[in-house]
């Protein structure tokens, strides 16, 4: 699936092959561009995250590189986890920033950072790999990168991205009321002896922002879907019966 730069006007989110959101944010939260989901399931997905507050740090043992570059921002957040692609530097012009700023803002209003602060922030974009069948189809998400986490990042080669499919390390992308899409985490590097291990703590997919359930390209919660802890971006394990009996019997001992 192509992403050439007018794709990037708006998030695109691909959940199926046939199925797509196309939607910028605003300071209300998300809004809808010329097609994806209705205004009622846009107004929904709003009222259900939109008193999320601004990220947080990912806790636990092991490192995770976060930009500092961007300053986080409260309200609905649309949070990708996924695989890194080609990297595509900025060009000389001021396309780069016109795109960003109709993907960050709709008409009227100013996005976040000016063209100075945005050439200052981006190092260029990327798509955000979240599921796909080689040669076949790719579910993937534009993305700005932050010059902080460019250089920590393993990106797939332009050939190897276009021909083969390959991707990079896993990250995490968040898009934010008047920020964007912009890639916030690096989650588990190739490059790292236990790079197998970390794959295993995480779910690619598309989330929302105040629990961290998966949504569809309607915004729409996927029932039985994957589940995040949102300031993590961990995987939250279904509760087994198990779990179950051993919270009841601990609840009875404690009364």
């Amino acid at each position: 699936m192509p992403f050439p730069s007018r794709t990037f006007k708006r998030l695109l989110v691909a959940i199926a092959l046939v199925s797509s959101l196309s939607a910028c944010v605003t300071p209300q939260g998300i809004r809808l561009a010329r097609s994806g989901p209705s205004a009622e399931e846009l107004a929904d997905f709003n009222a259900r995250n939109l008193l999320v507050g601004a990220w947080v740090e990912p806790g636990g043992q092991v490192e995770t590189p976060a930009t500092t570059l961007l300053q986080p921002v409260p309200g609905p957040r649309v949070i990708v986890v996924g695989h890194v692609m080609a990297l595509q530097a900025l060009d000389a012009d001021d396309v780069d920033y016109q795109n960003y700023a109709r993907a960050a803002a709709g008409p009227g209003q100013r996005p976040a950072l000016d063209r100075e602060a945005y050439v200052l922030t981006s190092a260029g974009r990327t798509a955000v790999r979240t599921a796909g069948v080689t040669g076949i189809y790719s579910q993937q998400n534009m993305a700005e990168v932050p010059r902080d986490l460019v250089d920590r990042i393993e990106f797939s080669s332009a050939f190897g991205t276009a021909m083969v499919g390959t991707y990079g390390d896993l990250v995490a992308m968040q898009v934010m009321p008047l920020l964007g899409p912009w890639l916030t985490h690096v989650l588990c590097r190739k490059r790292e002896p236990d790079y197998a291990g970390c794959l295993e703590r995480y779910a690619t997919g598309v989330f929302q922002s105040s629990d961290g359930r998966e949504i569809d390209g309607r915004l729409r919660v996927v029932e039985g879907g994957e589940r995040i802890d949102p300031a993590s971006f961990r995987r939250v394990l279904p509760r087994t019966d198990s779990d179950v009996t051993g919270a009841a019997e601990q609840a009875m001992r404690s009364e």
